[in-house]
């Protein structure tokens, strides 16, 4: 009976455990077949996510590029180099020289807003280097946009983990983009996105590429693509789909082990009967067993996963308590489980610097049960600081109640720390840009901010007040310029503690400072501060054991004067100061109405002379010289006359002052010298020769190497070239180079003559060094010579002079016969003024000299005795 009994139940069993086999594989059949699509379309989308994960790493690292490179867009010697206003290269090149981004620099190019390239540096070239074209195209459509957003080019490098970028910075200046700048960079990808992961491989690809993909055999099109960002490059991730198979195994096999347990009740139930006591509880007990084996299997693995993580994590109960922490949790701050356990995290981690807000905020979400993600500054037992990025969620049980809280916390202290040096390089960059290296005061930039930033600039009292340092250049020539950056650092000392509270004082040129009131403050204020700083700039500043002795001219405009605008006071105060340098320096001159017509004036007058000089209008007017004994004719001046259209013929006395302002004078002295040269060679030709003609120069003129050159390819043939230059060259250009071009010009011939002698600024041993041969008088002296034993005595002492050195004397302003018969008798050589001839043109020099016959002089009382001792 129990044999039988027992082979029932074995055939019972064997039929319910294959009946139970057969259930179990037909479901699992059917889910493997309705769950095979599923499955694709699972890893699809997972695939897609990691390829969006990856698309926005690459863009977060280009725009961090872009973000630090931006920097040195706004830089000024890039900019002015990019827009024209400079064609120096050498601090822009400077500026790209410092830069290097994540060490990934390959070249850098800056192109002006026509697409041309002003700039390169190639720092390293390769096969898989962008050519110029791919870089003047980005250029191209970078300033041809209405945009100012960079552009990114994209090629695969020399290996599968490099990458080259070519990253396009537009240059914006008012809203216009005005140039562009080109950094190629060459970035390791392996560091912004794996290469491979258990779904598929990463990679980025050109739309050219993607277009070539199954040429190439890529995937067999089978890929997945997401564009990254707007910079035309897309992320590809070529599904692994012998993961996906292996997925399916796997999840065949969990679906086997599920099944088979769901269906192993019913199927112990239908057993339940026969086996109730014996086989039932047997086969539940088992079943237990391996469940809590399991259980207890993934607890330990989670538990050794959380305690290998560098992140900490702790759990707290409702009330913020913890109750528990992974080892991260001590090495990173110090505190023990045992001390810290039971107590509330932000008690022990947060200190005196932790934002109160932020603590605020948490305690809020705490609250509410909510989640919330913070970056949180907290200290370590022993008081280091350090900075997390703290995410806090709650826990919820099977019915949706919370009932604890999990917190991880990063350590982001390194990533603040570089956006901290980021800012601070940037600070410090705006800092320089804004400043003067030497002085430390403001630049003409920053004061231009200043102005600009004045909310109505037609409103209140606005002062302005141009500083120019007087006879600085004798402090740099003498002591060296050690002892003027002295100088200059003294008077920004000084402006600095004379200033009151905001002022603003800046070093806006060479010697030349500005100083901005504040609003409120009047002309008075600024005429009264004004004095204080000439009298403490007049006091001698010691250097090196050595006095230095300077002053100042100051130039002071304000908008109440009717100068409404920024430009205008700027132009006003230029105005002022210039009227102080020419009332004798060391002055304080306030802006005022017949200045401001001054300025106008000069404003029309230099448009007019810029315009007359591309025109032509300006000629050599000639006035003759003759010998004081005879009364021969020996040679011409030639004079600069304006013949103006409206005015007729301006002498120099009208325009000379706005000449030297625009920096024409040598372009009109050339332009006379070529046509007055023309003009006597054609007085040659005709039979009326000029034995010399001088021009008047200036000294740099004179140091021009080429301008023997160039005189010679117009000299006229037997005449005598002479070059004259002011009487104050005797005391300001007695340089070693200066000098040597005197005597290479009169090795080639020239003749070199002083004007205007005696006029203020004589230095005999000046005249020695010089060595000229000639001497003009000026004309001040001449003229009172009939009236004054002072002239007289003055004229004969410059005579002696003259007589002493070997030097011929001219004496200019000669206007009656009686001056003429004087200087004779005192033993002049050369006469010229008016009582011969007045300057003339050309056209009327020619018939002068065809009727000019020298006139009978009666003899000199000397000339008298010796004609009566023969």
């Amino acid at each position: 009976m129990l044999g039988r009994t027992g082979s029932i139940g074995r055939r019972f069993l064997l039929l319910t455990v294959a009946g139970y086999v057969v259930a179990v594989l037909a479901s699992v059949l059917a889910l493997r077949i309705a769950s095979e699509g599923t499955l694709q379309s699972m890893q699809d989308a997972a695939i897609r996510d990691h390829a969006a994960a990856n698309a926005q790493s690459v863009q977060n690292a280009l725009e961090d590029t872009a973000l630090q490179l931006g920097y040195i867009t706004r830089d000024a010697d890039i900019v002015n180099l990019a827009i024209g206003d400079t064609t120096d290269d050498a601090a822009a090149r400077d500026a790209l020289a410092a830069l290097d981004v994540a060490q990934g620099v390959v070249s850098l190019a800056l192109f002006d807003f026509l697409g041309d390239v002003v700039l390169e540096d190639l720092r390293e070239e390769g096969a898989n280097s962008f050519d110029a074209a791919e870089k003047a195209a980005l250029a191209q459509g970078l300033v041809s946009a209405d945009g100012a957003s960079p552009r990114y080019r994209f090629r695969p490098g020399h290996t599968r983990s490099m990458g080259r970028f070519l990253v396009g910075l537009p240059l914006v200046r008012n809203g216009i983009v005005d140039g562009a700048l080109i950094v190629e960079m060459a970035i390791d990808l392996s560091l912004v996105f794996p290469d491979r992961t258990s779904i598929g491989a990463a990679q980025l690809m050109t739309p050219f590429q993607m277009s070539m993909a199954d040429a190439w055999g890529l995937g067999d099109g089978d890929f997945i693509t997401v564009p990254v960002g707007e910079t035309g490059i897309d992320m590809i991730l070529i599904p692994d789909r012998a993961s996906v198979a292996l997925i399916g195994r796997e999840l065949v096999a969990r679906v086997t082990l599920a099944v088979g347990l769901v269906l192993l009740l019913p199927f112990g139930l239908m057993c339940a009967a026969g086996y109730r006591a014996i086989i039932g509880p047997h086969e539940a007990l088992a079943v237990s067993r391996e469940a809590l084996r399991q259980r207890s299997r993934q607890l330990r693995e989670l538990a050794d996963i959380s305690e290998r993580l560098n992140d900490v994590i702790v759990a707290t109960d409702l009330d913020g308590r913890l109750t528990w922490a992974n080892h991260a949790l001590t090495e990173k701050t110090g505190y023990r489980l045992d001390e810290v356990m039971g107590r509330s995290p932000g008690s022990f981690l947060q200190g005196p610097d932790t934002d109160p807000d932020v603590r605020a905020e948490i305690g809020r979400a705490l609250a509410l049960r909510q989640p919330i993600r913070r970056e949180v500054l907290n200290y370590t037992k022993s008081g280091t600081p350090y900075w997390n990025l703290l995410s806090i969620s709650p826990q919820v049980d099977g019915r949706g109640r919370p009932y604890r809280f999990v917190a991880i916390a990063t350590d982001i202290t390194l990533a603040k720390r570089a956006q901290e040096e980021i800012l601070r390089a940037k600070s410090e960059i705006e800092h320089q840009a804004m400043h003067d290296p030497l002085t430390g005061l403001p630049n003409r930039r920053a004061l231009d901010d200043a102005l600009a930033s004045i909310a109505s600039p037609s409103g209140g009292d606005r002062v302005l007040i141009r500083i120019d340092l007087d006879h600085f250049k004798n402090v740099n020539d003498t002591l060296g310029h050690a002892a003027g950056d002295f100088v200059l650092d003294e008077v920004a000392r000084i402006l600095l503690h004379a200033i009151g509270e905001g002022d603003m004082a800046a070093r806006v040129g060479g010697d030349e400072f500005v100083i901005l009131l504040a609003e409120g403050r009047t002309r008075a204020d600024g005429e009264d501060l004004s004095r204080r700083l000439l009298s403490e700039i007049q006091k001698d500043m010691e250097f090196e054991d050595r006095y230095c002795r300077i002053g100042a001219s100051f130039g002071i405009a304000a908008a109440a004067d009717g100068l409404v605008g920024n430009e205008d006071l700027l132009s006003g105060a230029d105005a002022a100061l210039y009227t102080a340098k020419t009332q004798g320096r060391n002055a304080v001159i306030t802006y005022s109405d017949a200045l401001h017509d001054g300025v106008v004036e000069a404003r029309v007058l230099a448009s007019e002379l810029q315009r007359g000089l591309l025109r032509g209008e300006f000629e050599p007017f000639f006035q003759p010289q003759f010998d004081a004994a005879t009364g021969a004719f020996t040679g011409l001046e030639a004079l600069v006359r304006w013949r103006h259209p409206t005015r007729g013929v301006l002498t120099p006395d009208v325009f000379l002052t706005v000449a030297e302002q625009l920096s024409v004078v040598e372009d009109i002295d050339e332009h006379v010298s070529r046509l007055g040269l023309a003009a006597v060679s054609r007085l040659n030709a005709s039979g009326m020769f000029v034995p010399k003609v001088s021009f008047n120069v200036v000294a740099r003129r004179l140091q021009d190497p080429d301008l023997p050159q160039r005189i010679c390819a117009d000299r006229p043939e037997g005449t005598r070239i002479s070059f004259e230059v002011l009487e104050s060259v005797l005391v300001e250009e007695q340089s070693t180079e200066f000098q040597f071009q005197i005597d290479r010009l009169k090795d080639l011939g020239f003749g070199v003559e002083v004007d205007d002698f005696g006029s203020g600024h004589a230095s005999i041993i000046g005249l020695m060094q010089l060595g000229p041969d000639a001497m003009k008088i000026d004309h001040r002296l001449i003229v009172p010579l009939t009236t004054s034993d002072v002239a007289m005595r003055m004229v004969q002492a410059i005579l002696e002079i003259g007589k002493a050195l070997g030097i011929r004397v001219t004496a200019e302003g000669v206007e009656t016969e009686e001056h003429a018969r004087i200087l004779a008798d005192m033993g002049c050589d050369t006469l010229q003024g008016f009582h011969f001839a007045r300057p003339m043109p050309s056209d009327e020099l020619g018939a002068f000299l065809r009727r000019y016959r020298p006139a009978p002089r009666a003899l000199t009382a000397a000339e008298q005795g010796r004609t009566a001792r023969q």
